[in-house]
């Protein structure tokens, strides 16, 4: 049951601005605005382990991130997509390649079906993780916590979802 793939619905690049340096750096990553704190509290995600002990999600970056995946969900509900049909998500992160490890060694425990390993464009360690499921916002709001937490934990970038359209 795949549907077409809409080039919109992955999420585009963060930001970038240019350092005194000269290198690129994504903005998103600099941008840790002080403000309430999210607990994801009791969140599991059909397995056994609890996040819990992840440390909590900035407010103001969670809803910031949200404004981008609201985008997403958008998109895909203009091009018919059934949100109710599960599917394969992907969710992808970007950094140092020891940290990348250390997340895919913890992907399944994490509740994550596969993943690969790629080179970005810019020639990044990129990690892809895999997950079957709805693309609603219910589901896919806990998720997106989960990834902005281990973004902060694991000192990787969650450079966002992607899907196909479901009909």
């Amino acid at each position: 049951m795949a549907g077409a793939v809409l080039p919109a619905t992955r999420m585009a690049r963060f930001p970038t601005r240019t350092r005194r340096d000269g290198k690129v750096v994504s903005v998103r990553r600099h941008l840790r605005i002080e403000g309430q704190p999210i607990s994801v509290g009791e969140i599991c995600l059909g397995v056994e382990v609890k996040i819990s002990e992840m440390q909590e999600v900035d407010v103001d970056r969670f809803q910031e991130h949200w404004k981008d995946d609201e985008v997403v969900l958008s998109v895909l509900a203009n091009q018919g997509d059934d949100p109710q049909i599960e599917r394969e998500i992907d969710f992808a992160f970007e950094g140092v390649r020891s940290k990348l490890d250390e997340l895919a060694a913890n992907a399944k425990t994490l509740g994550f079906d596969r993943l690969e390993r790629e080179d970005g464009e810019d020639g990044k360690p990129r990690l892809v993780l895999y997950r079957n499921m709805k693309a609603d916002r219910k589901s896919l709001e806990p998720l997106i916590k989960i990834c902005l937490q281990l973004e902060s934990q694991l000192d990787v970038e969650f450079d966002g979802w992607g899907c196909e359209a479901q009909r």
